[in-house]
């Protein structure tokens, strides 16, 4: 796996730092929107309630909110801090948060 790979170690590893560095701020769980967030991979599905089911069930944190008519669901990819952000206009087992001060058109 890319993330732990000997091309990019170092002492702790770049890509460990940088995780390390991230986790200490990013709260999904709470709503909070952090700017590493911004650089993140957008797909679109039929609906999102699938993809709640199974984080829910895995205890993993998440971040729902809307986006113009659309609802935008974001997650972490685990142990990397990279962002993926599932994007449809059907959900129904959670409510989006509102996030301020955030462009994420």
């Amino acid at each position: 796996q890319f993330q732990s790979s000997q091309e990019l170690s170092s002492e702790k590893g770049l890509v460990a730092e940088f995780v390390d560095q991230v986790y200490s701020f990013r709260n999904l769980g709470a709503g909070a929107f952090d700017h590493f967030m911004l650089n993140n991979l957008i797909l679109r599905v039929d609906s999102l309630d699938p993809f709640l089911h199974r984080i829910q069930a895995k205890g993993h944190p998440f971040l729902l909110t809307r986006v113009g008519e659309e609802y935008a669901l974001f997650l972490d990819i685990p142990q990397n801090a990279q962002t993926v952000q599932l994007r449809s206009t059907h959900v129904s087992v959670s409510e989006p948060k509102v996030v301020e001060g955030v462009c994420l058109v």
